[in-house]
């Protein structure tokens, strides 16, 4: 029994450092895509102190408890190293899940601005999706996503933010971004 817990350690320490291995090591190409998942309640805040006073934050999503809509800001980040050749920027997909906390015939509608908020030249995009989204009465999420109209020419300059208008009693629970990262080359 000890020589097959021996046997049994040293092929899971053995498919361990395979694994490691293989994710850290570079691919041939100097560009590939990243991404990150981040929950809401760590990204997004309101877009003043009285709006934010009025959201509740937990571990994994931000919570509009009453009955008037609040204005909110979710500045999502990138890797500031990433290149931005010909100036088609590095963000190539955004996506953020929302769901009814309570009640029933809850909407919410977001908008995602690239480059910093408020920057000049800075270009604001409606959602792959209806703008005001219908949140199911079920409970279960729906979700916003932003692509750039041709990838081969266009990319969101980072950072991203998205500004969301959260109805009575609805939440912000996660948020994706993909974009492109130079790994070839040590900074």
């Amino acid at each position: 029994m000890s020589s097959s817990n021996g046997l049994t350690r040293f092929v899971v320490i053995g498919a361990l450092t395979f694994a490691c291995g293989t994710l850290y090591s570079t691919p041939a190409a100097a560009a590939n895509y990243r991404s990150f998942y981040q929950n809401a309640g760590a990204s997004c805040h309101g877009v003043d102190a009285l709006s934010d006073a009025k959201l509740t934050r937990t571990e994994g999503r931000l919570i509009n408890k009453t009955n008037s809509s609040i204005d909110v800001i979710c500045n999502l980040m990138t890797d500031v190293y990433a290149p931005q050749s010909t100036n088609k920027g590095v963000v190539t997909f955004v996506a953020l899940w929302a769901r009814r906390y309570a009640g029933t015939g809850r909407t919410m509608s977001c908008t995602l601005t690239d480059g910093f908020y408020g920057q000049t030249g800075s270009t604001t995009y409606q959602p792959d999706v209806a703008n005001p989204l219908s949140l199911p009465n079920s409970g279960a999420q729906a979700i916003f996503t932003w692509t750039p109209g041709n990838l081969a020419t266009s990319r969101f300059l980072a950072p991203v933010n998205v500004r969301c208008t959260l109805a009575g009693y609805t939440e912000l629970n996660d948020m994706f971004v993909e974009y492109e990262g130079d790994i070839g080359t040590a900074y």
